[in-house]
C-alpha cells in the first residue's frame, strides 16, 4: 500500500509580491514589463528595499502538487530551501496546503529561491501562459485582472517549445522561458 498518490521535486520558490511606482523601476535600474535575472546579492538588496507585499509559495512543481492536494489527493514534495524567512514561508504553506514536506533547510550555500514581482498601478494587460501559447487579455485603467479575465482573450502566437514555463510582458510584446538549462529566451513583438 503506497503512502502518496502523488511525489513532486522541483524548485522550492516563494514568489514577493508588492506594489510599487515607476520611480523605484527607475531607481533601481528595472526595466518596466520584463524579467530580470538577478544574483543573490542584488535580490537581498532589492528585496530590503521593497515595500510591504504577499509572500506566497510557488515554482511548477509545488503548485502542482498543491493542485493535487486541493483535488483530495494525498502527495508529498521535494525541494530544497534555506533556514531562513523565505525558507519558513515556503515550508508553512506547503505543509498548510496538505501535503508532506520533510526536506532538512539548507543552513550553508544559496538562500531560498524567490520571484520578486513588482506591481505598477498601471498595469496595461494581463498575461497567462498556457500549452496552446499566451493568452492577452486587455486591462483597463482601474480594472481588475478578474473583470479582465471575464473577457475575450487573444491567444497570441508563440515559438514551438518544448514545455512553455514562464511568460514576461514588454511595453512591445513578451518574452517566453521552457524549464531547463540552457532553455531559449524567445521575444514574440505584437
Amino acid at each position: 500500500m503506497t503512502q502518496y498518490d502523488v511525489l513532486g521535486i522541483g524548485n522550492a520558490i516563494v514568489d514577493v509580491l508588492t506594489k510599487t511606482d515607476d520611480a523605484f523601476l527607475t531607481t533601481n535600474g528595472i526595466e518596466k514589463g520584463a524579467m530580470t535575472l538577478i544574483d543573490t546579492a542584488a535580490a537581498d538588496a532589492l528585496y530590503a528595499k521593497m515595500g510591504p507585499g504577499v509572500e506566497v509559495s510557488g515554482g511548477s512543481a509545488a503548485n502542482t502538487m498543491a493542485g493535487v492536494a486541493s483535488l483530495g489527493g494525498k502527495g508529498a514534495y521535494i525541494g530544497k530551501v534555506a533556514k531562513d524567512q523565505l525558507g519558513e514561508v515556503f515550508t508553512h504553506d506547503i505543509r498548510s496546503g496538505g501535503l508532506a514536506f520533510t526536506t532538512a533547510p539548507s543552513v550553508n550555500g544559496a538562500p531560498t529561491a524567490r520571484c520578486l514581482i513588482l506591481v505598477t498601478p498601471d498595469a496595461q494587460r494581463l498575461l497567462l501562459r498556457t500549452w496552446e501559447g499566451v493568452l492577452v487579455y486587455a486591462l483597463a485603467s482601474g480594472q481588475s485582472a478578474w473583470h479582465a479575465l471575464n473577457t475575450e482573450a487573444c491567444l497570441a502566437p508563440t515559438a514551438e517549445e518544448p514545455q512553455g514555463e514562464a511568460v514576461a510582458a514588454t511595453d512591445d510584446g513578451f518574452f517566453t522561458l521552457s524549464e531547463g538549462a540552457g532553455a531559449t529566451l524567445w521575444r514574440t513583438v505584437r
